[in-house]
């Protein structure tokens, strides 16, 4: 997992903190489209010392697009070098970003349109499901890899697989039975730094891209291909204050928005589906409503990115040690915008609105000030005449 990676994974684990595990009673469904504006700004300071940024320092997300959702880029505060596909996929770009001299800082903000489809799942019933033989060989060996964050290789996750999966082939069944385990011994607890699956599994607990590790991490061991997603949530009633993380080097504020990870399994004969083990719309006795209510099925989810192969745990420990040890800070500021039916660039004339005060006075100096140079010119040019 690259840097780029490490910054966006800041706003999870902080988010981890305020968006706990959640079970909601309610129909998530929806009939029409729902659109969004998301503002995304990140600020890089460095008080001690010049910080040279690496590529995916630079780099921005540029969301997914699928059946589900359309996301386009609106605005960048800076132009693009490049765009390209990291290592697990996913598109993102590169901003025109200079270094940064010591005691000095650099600030990039985006605006993405999002376009949020309406998500119907399909029947989901042991009864139809298919065996672990009906699995396409090409999409085990992508996505079953012993990988450096899935530990497929443990011996204490690999007995834990087996013992849960028994003699059972049907996927479904086998992912019942993983997710009935892990709700039963693992609890809900937010940290800073995410734990890999053996150690979730040790310390029976995890929040939710661990939880969501483990279940991957189960799931490959027994031939079944999985990854981790991650996505943003509008919730019109959060508006979090400075949030600090990492020694104070990570500073994070939401507004209307929060940040959640899920797995994504294959399950024939129905193809990708979520299972969610911390936040659904129904409550727990069930397995399979993992799948059926899991947040992302609904509207207000949007779907960020995934880790299939990146080792997501490791590198966002050594992410953090090198903002601590080099006194690195970074400021992320996340926001929301809800904008449906609306034309989604209208929130450029709310801006110029919100700030007309201070942007009339900056226009008033400038004014005044070259109408001042212009009448002492004027008054220069008078008395030379005059002489």
């Amino acid at each position: 997992m690259k840097k780029t990676k490490r910054i966006l994974l800041s706003l999870l684990l902080l988010a981890s903190l305020t968006l706990q595990c959640y079970i909601i009673l309610v129909d998530a469904t929806s009939v029409d489209e729902k659109e969004f504006v998301i503002k995304s700004s990140v600020r890089f300071t460095t008080p001690n010392q010049a910080w040279n940024l690496s590529e995916e320092e630079k780099a921005i997300s540029l969301y997914m697009n699928s059946s589900w959702q359309t996301v386009n880029l609106l605005n960048s505060s800076h132009s693009f070098e490049d765009v390209k596909t990291d290592e697990d996929g996913n598109t993102i770009a590169i901003l025109n970003l200079s270094n940064i001299d010591v005691e000095q800082s650099i600030e990039y903000t985006v605006f993405y349109q999002a376009v949020s489809k309406p998500r119907n799942l399909p029947n989901i019933d042991e009864n139809i499901t298919l065996n672990l033989t009906d699995i396409p060989s090409n999409l085990t060996k992508t996505y079953c890899r012993n990988s450096g964050t899935w530990m497929t290789n443990n011996t204490n996750l690999k007995n834990l697989a087996e013992t849960l999966a028994g003699s059972e082939t049907n996927v479904l069944v086998i992912i019942e039975n993983f997710v009935d385990w892990i709700w039963g011994n693992i609890d809900y607890t937010s940290h800073e730094v995410p734990f890999y699956p053996n150690e979730t599994y040790s310390l029976t607990k995890g929040d939710c891209d661990d939880q969501a590790i483990l279940l991957i991490s189960l799931c490959r061991i027994i031939g079944i291909p999985a990854y981790l997603q991650i996505g943003c949530i509008y919730m019109p009633d959060v508006n979090t204050p400075p949030t600090f993380a990492w020694n104070g080097t990570i500073e994070n504020i939401q507004v209307r928005i929060g940040w959640h990870g899920w797995a994504m399994v294959y399950i024939p004969p129905w193809g990708w589906l979520p299972v969610d083990l911390t936040y659904i719309f129904s409550s727990k006795n069930d397995p399979i409503n993992a799948i059926r209510t899991a947040v992302v099925t609904s509207q207000d989810v949007i779907q960020y990115m995934k880790i299939v192969d990146s080792d997501y745990v490791s590198e966002a420990q050594q992410y953090r040690d090198y903002l601590i040890t080099n006194n690195f800070y970074i400021q992320v500021y996340d926001e929301i915008i809800p904008r449906n039916g609306e034309d989604p660039y209208i929130f450029l004339l709310e801006l110029l609105m919100k700030n007309a005060l201070v942007i009339l006075l900056f226009a008033g100096i400038i004014a005044t000030s070259v109408v001042g140079l212009f009448y002492i010119r004027r008054m220069k040019r008078k008395a030379l005449e005059t002489l």
